[in-house]
C-alpha cells in the first residue's frame, strides 16, 4: 500500500551547533483511501506533539468527516508555526499497511537515518 508522510522535526537550541531541526514524529496517509485512515507515531518525551496530532483526529471524528481530503497533510504542514516546529515531506513510500508504515518510519527517526530534506 502506499503511504504518504511528513516526518515533524522540532527546532532545537543545541548550544553548540545552534539552532537545528530535530526529527521527532511521523503523521501518515493511505494514498487514496476512501476511509479515515491517519496514523501518527512520535519518539518518547514528546507529549505536546502527540497530543496535536490526537486533537486533530478527535476533531475529524467529531465532525463528522469519514474520508481523509487528499490535501491533508499538506493543510497540515502549512499551518504549522515554524518558530517551534515544521513538517518535512510529503514523502511517499509503500509499506504493508498504515500502522507499519508508522512504526518502520518512527524506528528510522530513532536511528537517525532520515535527512530532512523537503520531498
Amino acid at each position: 500500500m502506499k503511504v504518504k508522510y511528513l516526518i515533524d522535526a522540532l527546532l532545537i537550541d543545541d548550544i553548540a551547533g545552534g539552532l537545528t531541526w530535530k526529527p521527532v514524529g511521523v503523521w501518515a496517509v493511505e494514498v487514496g483511501a476512501q476511509s479515515l485512515a491517519f496514523e501518527w507515531a512520535y519518539l518518547p518525551g514528546n507529549p505536546e506533539r502527540e497530543s496535536e496530532a490526537d486533537r486533530v483526529a478527535t476533531a475529524m471524528v467529531e465532525a463528522g468527516i469519514q474520508v481523509i481530503p487528499e490535501d491533508f497533510l499538506e493543510y497540515h504542514q502549512s499551518a504549522y508555526n515554524s518558530y517551534t516546529g515544521q513538517f518535512y515531506g510529503p514523502f511517499e513510500e509503500e509499506f504493508a499497511n498504515l500502522p507499519v508504515g508508522c512504526k518502520e518510519i518512527i524506528a528510522r527517526i530513532a536511528k537517525g537515518e532520515l535527512g530532512l530534506t523537503d520531498g
